[in-house]
């Protein structure tokens, strides 16, 4: 067996999504089912070849109570399906993939960093209706060109704190954002 056979058996529904994930030279990946039931879950690989990941996050009995969700440096992800049902998911970082847009993401997430990505907007990554709980939004290093709808919008009233450096977003833009939403941008 290969060391991608290995790392995809071990972290068996992570990176199944049909058998079409490859993964090669993962250096880091803690979850898998022998985690199961286990509170304050984490899901961390943290470089490698991933090209599709989460075709079943919907799988409650092994995912329901992840909390964190930890993707990094992974230049082949481009695609993340929708993580939406992960109501216990507190923390995402996404940060230095390759995305071009954000999965569907649950309401009741508190922390979002997708830094260093190609995302040119955030507004459609929550549907349906309800308060999102986001306080903290890293999203540095991306193809915005103005401040996201959504995080002006009454939807988004917990946000504190946002990095918003390194796009295409007007400075004096940021300062109004900052000083009408009582947002610090760091």
């Amino acid at each position: 067996m290969d060391v991608s056979m290995r790392v995809a058996c071990k972290t068996k529904v992570l990176f199944m999504g049909g058998g079409k994930a490859t993964v090669k030279g993962v250096k880091e990946v803690e979850g898998g089912e022998r985690f199961k039931g286990i509170e304050g879950l984490t899901w961390k690989v943290n470089s490698g070849v991933v090209d599709q990941m989460g075709e079943r996050w919907g799988e409650k009995e092994v995912y329901g109570k992840v909390k964190k969700i930890e993707l990094s440096r992974l230049p082949y992800l481009r695609r993340l399906t929708s993580i939406s049902s992960l109501s216990n998911l507190h923390e995402l970082c996404l940060d230095m993939c390759n995305l071009t847009t954000l999965p569907t993401l649950p309401l009741n997430l508190r922390r979002l960093s997708a830094s260093d990505n190609s995302i040119s907007t955030i507004d459609d990554a929550w549907e349906g209706e309800g308060e999102i709980m986001l306080e903290y939004v890293d999203i540095r290093g991306n193809l915005l060109k103005s401040v996201p709808k959504i995080m002006k919008g009454e939807r988004m009233k917990k946000l504190k704190t946002a990095r918003l450096d390194g796009c295409d977003i007007k400075v004096d833009e940021l300062v109004k954002f900052s000083m009408e939403c009582k947002i610090k941008l760091c």
